[in-house]
């Protein structure tokens, strides 16, 4: 039997037939935005590899055997990539497998017992943030030159360490996102790594009236005024003459690790320190700052709208491993 429409073009679909296309793709799209889309990114590139790294071996990588997954990990391991490198691939190819109808059983032993031997035998720290501390970002602000692009720099600079902001939040700030008060700016951030759902977190940036020169407030609304921004994203690429290219795409993540990291470099940072120079430094530094001037922890919990406190410690990097040390004249007692 033949439908009445199985000729006719798109155009003239039922409206039944319509209706479940349009869902069809709104349902493709809430389906993308279960993942944020620095995961989505990551994960699309290590499917990629995972498939170049099949077809070179003549191996078929959809669907994979739980073998030839393990043969990837150890070529992984081999290759040198951190714990966390190999565990996000694994991640990325199970996800990838489950959206193409196959699903991945990751506690065969021939995935399962390989990861775990994998993580025992990779014995360095993943590569993690250089946390900026006060003094550092004293001495990056004091190399923001009077220009646009210095202007910007010190807002973000501000902004970012006194909100313990992710890269990401930070460039995704919108002028909307501010609600200001007599105690400073209130941030609503739509949406976060901790807040994958969207329902949106707020951000206290604290008024500075003691040091205006530090006040994320003060820098915020200067750089507004001189970027004549008045609605929409708060950050924007300056070019080489200057100029606030408004009319292109918002800062990205990535150009804030290489602002921040031509900043450290300008500011005298040693080299290796520059290079784990990044976005995430800014929050870093806010909670290594806290936590070595003793504030109180559940106030840097909530600060960086950490659910658990654990995540919170985690952050107080070797800078901190003499606060408070138990073996501090433990002996001479």
């Amino acid at each position: 039997m033949t439908l009445p429409f199985a000729k006719q073009g798109p155009l003239h679909r039922p409206p039944v037939v319509e209706r479940a296309a349009d869902l069809a793709r709104k349902a493709a799209a809430l389906g993308r935005a279960s993942k944020a889309d620095n995961t989505r990114k990551g994960y699309a590139g290590d499917g990629k590899r995972f498939t170049a790294w099949c077809q070179h071996l003549g191996l078929p990588a959809m669907p994979a055997a739980p073998e030839t997954i393990g043969l990837y990990i150890a070529a992984l391991v081999e290759a040198g990539k951190a714990a966390s490198t190999i565990d996000r691939a694994v991640s990325a190819i199970a996800h990838l497998h489950k959206l193409q109808g196959h699903p991945l059983n990751r506690k065969h032993p021939a995935i399962a017992d390989i990861l775990a031997g994998a993580r025992r035998t990779v014995k360095y720290a993943p590569r993690q943030a250089r946390p900026l501390v006060a003094g550092d970002i004293r001495r990056l602000l004091e190399v923001c030159s009077n220009n646009l692009a210095g202007i910007r720099n010190r807002a973000l600079l501000l902004v970012g360490f006194a909100g313990a902001l992710r890269g990401a939040e930070l460039v995704g700030l919108t002028v909307e996102d501010l609600r200001e008060s007599a105690g400073g700016y209130t941030l609503r951030l739509a949406s976060s790594k901790g807040d994958q759902e969207g329902r949106g977190q707020l951000v206290g940036l604290p008024r500075d009236d003691l040091n205006p020169n530090l006040c994320p407030v003060r820098a915020v609304k200067a750089w507004l005024k001189a970027a004549d921004i008045e609605a929409g994203p708060i950050f924007f690429p300056i070019n080489k003459r200057d100029q606030v290219e408004l009319f292109g795409n918002p800062l990205s993540d990535r150009s804030l690790r290489k602002i921040l990291k031509r900043l450290a470099a300008r500011a005298g940072l040693k080299p290796d320190e520059v290079a784990l120079t990044s976005g995430h430094s800014l929050r870093a530094g806010h909670l290594t700052t806290g936590y070595l001037n003793e504030v109180e922890e559940r106030a840097l919990q909530d600060q960086a709208r950490h659910k658990d406190p654990k995540t919170t410690r985690r952050y107080f990097r070797p800078a901190t491993v003499f606060q408070g040390n138990s073996a501090k004249g433990l002996l001479a007692k």
